[in-house]
């Protein structure tokens, strides 16, 4: 079996290279090329059309969700009779009738919460092929911190945040809530992990850490390897997420993985699906969401039931190898 996987991108000539069995390679954008990620559902490659015509694959997955690139390779899909399955990773809804056609004529349409289909079914999509798969967590690497690793004692306690520090992430709710736990726990740090995606938010973000006078209870460690995340989700005792929208949140699911509970918003997406309020997390509203916050740290013993919880079930429903079934399944149908 053969298995490659593709890329678009800005360079004028394209490239291929292979690791583990995978065929990696990249062509390049020929129409839309520089438009950024927020036009890459306008990107075209003519390359890649070309290759899918002539090499006619046994099964093509469509890790685009919009834009009429994705509808022409699904069409080209459907006239040589190759089975595709579009992967909807954003948190968008798309009622066009061009994607209704797209959605439907796949062999599945997969997409990583229950939430986030029925949002396509409240829209009037026809939603009976979607498959729910989430974005599987090797549970492998991101392990359970040790029972010693939970703090008995709110003086030293601990926070992350993980991502990519935009408006969306909303980070400045978790640092307001932070500067409100430094006065009861003086000792308390706050690991901020991600690369800066939006540098007038980070502006600030780093203005409010310095007017409240955190620039020693604060660190930012920028984009950090995956291999070396774990040990960020195990130093902490919560992690604070205060997302505004996710389809997913691979960061909850790691953190949870870890044995480290999360923080979320309630009605944002995914958060409502992962967690479970006041079991394996903390689910609340933006309003409520330091004083939940200061509550628990009172309360070590119920934290630490909440982090082994979310292991339990990060396990259970979220594992990598949970997601290796369910494509193998997949695959296997053809």
């Amino acid at each position: 079996v053969s298995v490659s996987a593709i890329y678009l991108t800005d360079d004028r000539h394209g490239d291929e290279n292979m690791y583990e069995g995978i065929r990696f390679r990249f062509f390049p954008v020929t129409v839309g090329r520089g438009r950024g990620v927020e036009g890459f559902g306008r990107q075209w490659s003519i390359p890649l059309m070309s290759v899918l015509v002539r090499e006619r694959p046994a099964l093509v997955f469509l890790f685009i969700g919009y834009g009429w690139f994705a509808i022409l390779l699904a069409a080209i899909c459907q006239f040589l009779s190759i089975p595709y399955v579009p992967i909807i990773a954003g948190w968008g809804v798309s009622t066009r009738r061009s994607l209704r056609w797209y959605y439907g004529n796949a062999l599945r349409t997969i997409v990583h919460t229950e939430t986030h289909k029925k949002r396509f079914a409240e829209a009037g999509v026809d939603v009976r092929n979607f498959l729910v798969m989430p974005m599987g967590v090797d549970t492998d690497l991101f392990q359970a911190k040790p029972l010693s690793a939970y703090r008995k004692s709110p003086d030293q306690v601990r926070f992350i945040h993980v991502g990519r520090i935009v408006a969306r992430k909303n980070l400045l709710l978790a640092l307001r809530t932070f500067a409100a736990i430094r006065k009861m726990s003086p000792g308390a740090h706050f690991d901020v992990v991600g690369p800066v995606g939006e540098r007038e938010y980070y502006t600030r973000v780093t203005q409010y850490v310095k007017q409240r006078g955190l620039e020693s209870a604060v660190t930012f460690h920028g984009e950090v390897p995956n291999d070396c995340l774990p040990t960020f989700y195990q130093k902490a005792d919560l992690m604070l997420f205060p997302t505004l929208s996710e389809s997913f949140g691979f960061v909850i699911a790691e953190s949870m993985a870890c044995g480290t509970p999360v923080a979320a918003l309630s009605g944002k997406g995914s958060p409502d699906e992962l967690i479970q309020d006041g079991t394996d997390g903390i689910l609340t509203s933006q309003e409520r969401y330091t004083a939940r916050v200061l509550s628990i740290l009172h309360r070590p013993d119920e934290l630490m039931k909440m982090g082994q919880a979310a292991r339990g079930k990060v396990v259970e429903k979220y594992s990598s190898r949970r997601t290796y079934q369910q494509l193998q399944d997949l695959i296997t149908i053809l």
